[in-house]
């Protein structure tokens, strides 16, 4: 006999019980589930089955289970690529050092030099795993949006990193459009991206709006 009781899932066999708790809960069906998959389909799951509200089984999944972290909703359980946490830890490393240590490097880039010499066949077989153990440093700064990395010493906003760009040639006073056309064909960013880091660079008071253009500020 099973049920549920307060986010518990009680069983009885023999007139002995066993609780099964959300973490645990969260868990095992973490681990059933086809990998990568939406944090939607996890969090729904649990929820419909314990009866617990989907907000209570949000605050308790990183807590339950290690998630390795592709962007867009989309996880995969640690220990479903990496069993043992020192081969996580080895390979965080391995992609980290791969960045250059002064200049922007795309995901695609990333993925494409960390698949020399992965543990894992198959590993690298798109960008997300790259993605996903960038964003486990401490010293990489990486962006969905536009899908760049590069290190947090290198340059604090995604402006500040590609203007310092052996290729930026872009004056003390420029269009929006040049910008965003530079970007595209350097790094194959998208307009929205391009667009959302100039907005940043003008928050961040590197570059300020001038009579309909943009004009970098002195020393930035």
């Amino acid at each position: 006999v099973r049920g549920w009781r307060n986010s518990l899932d009680v069983a009885w066999k023999d007139l002995e019980y066993s609780r099964l708790n959300l973490e645990q809960r969260i868990r095992l069906s973490a681990l059933a589930l086809d990998q990568p998959f939406h944090i939607s389909e996890l969090i729904a799951e649990v929820a419909a089955l314990g009866g617990a509200k989907e907000e209570s089984v949000l605050n308790k999944v990183t807590q339950a289970v290690d998630l390795l972290a592709f962007g867009g909703g989309e996880y995969m359980v640690r220990e479903h690529v990496f069993p043992e946490l020192p081969a996580l830890e080895a390979e965080v490393e391995r992609v980290a050092a791969i960045v250059p240590a002064d200049r922007v490097i795309t995901v695609a880039g990333l993925a494409a030099k960390a698949k020399v010499g992965a543990p894992r066949e198959g590993l690298y077989k798109d960008q997300r795993m790259a993605w996903a153990l960038a964003r486990r440093t401490d010293t990489l700064e990486t962006r969905r949006l536009g899908g760049l990395v590069w290190r947090k010493a290198y340059a604090s906003t995604a402006w500040e990193a590609l203007s310092k760009e052996p290729s930026f040639s872009l004056g003390p006073q420029f269009k929006a459009s040049e910008f965003v056309s530079w970007v595209a064909r350097e790094h194959g960013v998208a307009d929205s991206a391009a667009y959302v880091f100039l907005q940043e660079a003008v928050e961040a008071g590197l570059v300020e709006r001038n009579a309909g253009s943009y004009r970098r500020v002195t020393g930035a």
